[in-house]
């Protein structure tokens, strides 16, 4: 096996001429690079500081610092719910009672009854407050039906209707004539065939209900619009109308003998026939009142039943 020798450059850096570098170049000696020193500040100047990452974020937390402490002193609310007692409650009622009967301030009266109805401050306790509230407001009942404030009326009574529960029966029977008016009436105020329609066949199966009018309901009928007309007739100033205290100032009807049973029945079934008859006079009225709101319903379904929609 045949070694060939690597010849190395002599000291002078030249190669021999049989070496195997010897067409190169000699090397060339790297030139050491001068350092030249950064140009400070002269004399009588200041240098200037260099912020540092800790001076940075020693003022941010500072910051946020200060933030904290402001949003601490600022002045929060909070929402405050409180629940209205009954008197309250009441009370709040007779004075929507008070102005919603007036066509300016029913919008907003009506409104304020809407809340107590969907907080659930309408209940049995308090629902013969409501229904004077209700009776305000269907003081003119052709006010429901008013182009400007039919819409509230049937919001009002929409709600009325699913809390019906809470009223007494003889306030159900009056609050039922009160929806024709309010919601029925309005109901015809459409363009809705189907809303027409379905309002038409309540009309129709309220009056299939109705009895038929009799001679005694005409001459009272007859008997209450003369009283309507006449003047109330008022007492005399010198009149004044005593009261038990006034009429026994002595407290003496204490020491009289006390009724007999005979007396007690009469003055029981003299109440019960009173109460009877009012009872009777109550029904006729609903009743007067039920036809004419059927009336005014089929009123109403024949202005709109003429439009072509």
């Amino acid at each position: 096996m045949r070694r060939e020798h690597l010849v190395l450059p002599n000291q002078d850096g030249t190669m021999a001429k049989d070496s195997l570098f010897g067409d190169l170049p000699p090397p060339v000696t790297a030139q050491p690079i001068p350092r030249t020193p950064a140009p400070g500040p002269e004399r009588g100047e200041v240098a200037p500081s260099v912020p540092s990452n800790l001076s940075s974020s020693t003022a941010s937390k500072r910051s946020v610092a200060d933030d904290d402490s402001h949003a601490g002193k600022r002045v929060r609310f909070k929402p405050i719910t409180m629940e209205a007692t009954g008197e309250q409650v009441v009370e709040a009622m007779s004075k929507i009672a008070s102005h919603i009967g007036n066509p300016g301030k029913f919008p907003k009266a009506s409104k304020l009854a809407l809340q107590l109805l969907q907080s659930g401050s309408v209940t049995s306790a308090t629902a013969d407050p409501f229904f004077s509230v209700l009776k305000a407001a269907m003081t003119r009942p052709s006010y429901a039906i008013d182009a400007a404030l039919r819409r509230d009326y049937k919001t009002l009574f929409s709600e009325v209707h699913e809390r019906l529960e809470c009223f007494s029966a003889a306030h159900q029977a009056q609050i039922a004539v009160w929806e024709f008016w309010a919601l029925v009436g309005n109901d015809f105020m459409t363009d809705d065939t189907y809303v027409f329609s379905k309002a038409s066949g309540r009309v129709r199966q309220a009056i299939e209900e109705l009895p038929e009018a009799t001679d005694e309901e005409k001459m009272f009928e007859e008997c209450e619009e003369k009283v309507k007309g006449e003047p109330v007739e008022q007492a005399p100033l010198g009149m004044v109308v005593e009261d038990v205290e006034e009429s026994d100032p002595f407290g003496l009807s204490a020491f009289l003998p006390k009724r007999s049973k005979k007396e007690e029945r009469l003055k029981k079934k003299l109440e019960e026939e009173a109460a009877a008859k009012r009872a009777h006079e109550e029904a006729g009225r609903l009743l007067r009142e039920r036809r004419e709101a059927l009336f005014q319903c089929l009123k109403l379904a024949a202005d709109q039943y003429r439009h072509t929609w």
